[in-house]
């Protein structure tokens, strides 16, 4: 191809790369601007509410996991909404302190954390990566604007602590001076993280597979005490309730349209629903009757297995082949990819979760450069995320399994692009986009 040439289809895919980002920031923008009142009259973060009522009950020398218990917890702080408790003891004993406070007082730190944690993120990423202060300003607005933060501020939930501790840990495993202390204190984030919630396990098979027993040593150390720190000090009630009754609960899949895995998009897409979904306001509940694409238990089985296996065994594969490359660079990759499995495949995704879809995609930005393909898809999932809080909007006109997925469309693009980097990027050699 003469340099003309390559140079008019350069410019070509620059205006459409440019073109669809510009749509993604339109509707991020509209949707923000939505829901700015709601951010400035600080959210109920019903998922807040479970942990300081929780905490609030230890304090009070209940046990946890008590309906009853919660119940007057929650009258004394004046009747505040919250969801079911379902994480392990240690979580509600860390936030024993914050719930010394109202809970008035407590929900504002948690939500200028939670704001502070996205923000040191970026600046952290950006720091290792050598980003320019535009670059860092753009990422930082970028994921503030993502649906899936927002959602997270407002309801209060856990994702984006646990995603800064993922960050760190990831990190911490490719200095350049590394030392057992940085695999220490990776392994320990990578514990806490895994104490919090139990899906980044995925993790655990990079580390396998790259051999680096000391941070997975480290990890297992880190679960397992503070798993059994508190049964010891308070008895084992809590905790043998946690992994017998708890755990088993959450394994059950969900249809509903906010469980983004391969295993809600298959409940969706070849099983009738019916939900009773809130639209407007949450107040404002519309009845939803849910027709499948294909009405065919037996094909939704086989979509969901098939995926998964197909999903998993290519993901192992270019996990081994990227243990064979240059592993500061090959790292990144086989981390992107394991942090997409981790909340592609669980039982239940939830739309917070993709949250955690800002390490690979920092991952595929510095590709995108030198291969088209990393820019389109990053666009693209840029575009997807976005598009994700239109749905219930559009279930006014239309009701279809396929506008329910623009979160799981995300997760494919990245796994893929993630994919092609780990097959076709000469030597594994990270190579950063220019500065903006």
């Amino acid at each position: 191809m003469s340099r003309a040439a390559t140079t008019k289809s350069n410019k070509f895919h620059l205006v459409f790369e440019v073109l669809i980002l510009f749509i993604a920031l339109l509707l991020a923008v509209f949707g923000f601007i939505r829901n700015v009142p709601a951010l400035v009259a600080i959210p109920k973060q019903v998922d807040f509410a479970a942990y300081y009522l929780s905490a609030r009950v230890l304090n009070d020398g209940g046990d946890l996991y008590n309906d009853e218990l919660m119940k007057s917890a929650s009258a004394k702080e004046g009747n505040v909404q919250y969801t079911a408790y379902i994480y392990l003891p240690i979580f509600a004993q860390l936030l024993r302190p914050l719930a010394l406070v109202s809970y008035f007082d407590a929900s504002r730190i948690w939500l200028g954390v939670n704001i502070f944690l996205v923000i040191l993120s970026v600046i952290i990423l950006g720091n290792h990566f050598h980003f320019s202060r535009i670059e860092r300003l753009l990422f930082t607005i970028t994921f503030l604007l993502m649906p899936q933060t927002q959602e997270t501020l407002f309801f209060g939930q856990v994702s984006i602590l646990i995603n800064i501790l993922l960050i760190g840990a990831m990190l911490l495993s490719v200095l350049q001076n590394r030392s057992r202390k940085s695999d220490i204190l990776a392994g320990v984030l990578l514990g806490f993280a895994l104490v919090i919630k139990i899906y980044p396990v995925v993790l655990l098979l990079v580390y396998l597979i790259n051999r680096r027993f000391t941070i997975l040593l480290t990890a297992g150390i880190t679960m397992a005490s503070l798993v059994l720190i508190p049964a010891l000090i308070s008895g084992w009630q809590d905790t043998w309730q946690w992994f017998f009754v708890i755990l088993a609960d959450q394994s059950h899949i969900s249809s509903f349209p906010t469980n983004q895995s391969i295993h809600g998009v298959a409940e969706r897409l070849f099983y009738q629903n019916d939900f009773n979904i809130p639209v407007l306001s949450a107040n404002n509940h519309i009845p939803v009757h849910l027709i499948p694409i294909i009405s065919n238990p037996v094909w939704g089985l086989a979509f969901k297995n098939i995926g998964i296996l197909f999903i998993l065994l290519m993901s192992i594969f270019f996990l081994i082949k990227n243990s064979k490359q240059s592993y500061d660079t090959s790292f990144y990759n086989s981390y992107a990819i394991a942090a997409v499995l981790m909340i592609v495949l669980p039982p239940n995704a939830w739309d917070s979760y993709l949250v955690h879809l800002s390490i690979p995609l920092i991952v595929i930005y510095v590709y995108r450069q030198p291969y088209i393909i990393c820019r389109y898809a990053f666009a693209l999932v840029c575009l997807s995320l976005v598009s994700y809080r239109y749905w219930r909007f559009v279930l006014l006109y239309v009701q279809s399994p396929l506008l329910m997925m623009f979160g799981f469309l995300a997760m494919v693009i990245t796994w893929l692009a993630l994919i092609y980097i780990a097959q076709y990027a000469k030597s594994n050699t990270l190579r950063p986009g220019y500065p903006l």
